[in-house]
């Protein structure tokens, strides 16, 4: 099967479901393959999603 590439709409939608799961999971957590298997995502297009997550706003972003 093809390795969809995901749009940059869909990581961060995916992020959003993400942390929601994530919250939801509370102490319990959740793996990196229960992740990628739950949203159908691989490994590399996790590492996207987390990127967004985990970079601040760029300067300015407070005075918008």
């Amino acid at each position: 099967m093809p390795v969809r590439k995901l749009t940059s709409e869909q990581r961060l939608s995916r992020a959003i479901d993400i942390m929601e799961a994530l919250y939801a999971a509370g102490e319990n957590g959740m793996t990196r393959n229960e992740i990628c298997s739950r949203f159908d995502i691989t490994g590399v297009s996790l590492d996207e999603i987390l990127e967004i997550v985990s970079t601040p706003p760029g300067p300015g972003y407070a005075n918008a």
